[in-house]
């Protein structure tokens, strides 16, 4: 009799928890499933594990989406890989290259900030082009070269040093000035 009771204890339990587990899990006559867990879902897999969508794979968390590798994480795409940001995107890292076979963009509607606390170099392989709509600068310590969009150019510098393999054509539309304590030719 003890023993009725409690196999009619575990076959209770039993109906309790699949009764629960029906309530969560549901299944359409399409192929459909759908699980809702309000208290959350956790999967552990001693191996590999595997999801696999024939049409969308959708991850959407109401706060934080936290992923964790301990080696190398791959992202691919037949198309198009875009990560999007309402406020910020960051990447810290101790090395980071980008790199296109055809092309790479980088465009901002407002600023865009390239920072090197050590050496930068840029090399291109045919043209380089910098276009400013209304001043572009560049300078190092008390040497600076501006160029402004009604053209004006200003060079400075202590020592300035113009030298040429060929010749130096100077051409103006109005006057040339040369001003010095000594102005030297040949």
């Amino acid at each position: 009799m003890a023993d009725n009771d409690a196999l009619e204890r575990r076959i209770a339990k039993l109906e309790s928890q699949l009764a629960a587990l029906t309530a969560l899990i549901s299944a359409t006559p399409s192929g459909s499933l759908a699980i809702s867990a309000p208290g959350g879902i956790a999967i552990t897999a001693g191996g590999a594990l595997s999801l696999t969508a024939g049409g969308a794979l959708s991850l959407v968390a109401g706060s934080h989406l936290n992923a964790t590798v301990g080696s190398a994480v791959t992202v691919s795409a037949g198309t198009r890989i875009r990560v999007m940001s309402g406020q910020e995107i960051a990447l810290d890292t101790r090395q980071c290259s980008l790199s296109a076979s055809v092309a790479l963009s980088l465009s901002s509607d407002q600023a865009l900030t390239i920072q090197s606390s050590k050496d930068m170099a840029i090399t291109t392989g045919k043209t380089l082009a910098i276009t400013a709509a209304d001043s572009a600068a560049i300078a190092t310590g008390g040497a600076s070269l501006a160029m402004k969009k009604d053209g004006t150019v200003d060079l400075r510098g202590r020592d300035v040093s113009i030298i040429a393999s060929g010749k130096i054509n100077a051409k103006a539309s109005s006057d040339v000035v040369i001003r010095g304590s000594k102005i030297q030719q040949n």
